[in-house]
């Protein structure tokens, strides 16, 4: 948090968004029983985006809003969410 108090981000910073939102979002695809897949979309996200069920996630750029908002963008609160959205879907 104290890297992005500074004017620029450090280069590593990508990387740190990159590593947990893929963290993220693979504790998400293999904590449900609906079948879930990586794929790049150009489109929309901020990285790569997870099709689980129903759902596309973007947990890249839910990443990048926590580093950057902090608490009130909680990750965790984010994968409890989308897992209880999940268990609760039709199969």
């Amino acid at each position: 948090m104290a890297a992005l108090d500074e004017d620029e981000a450090p280069p590593i910073l990508d990387a740190l968004v990159v590593g947990l939102g893929c963290f993220v979002g693979e504790t998400i695809r293999r904590n449900t029983s609906h079948p879930g897949a990586w794929r790049s979309d150009e489109d929309w996200g901020e990285g790569p985006v997870l099709d689980v069920g129903w759902l596309v996630l973007d947990p890249v750029g839910k990443a990048r809003a926590f580093l950057l908002e902090g608490p009130e963008d909680s990750i965790t609160f984010y994968a409890n969410y989308v897992l209880e959205q999940l268990t609760g879907a039709p199969e």
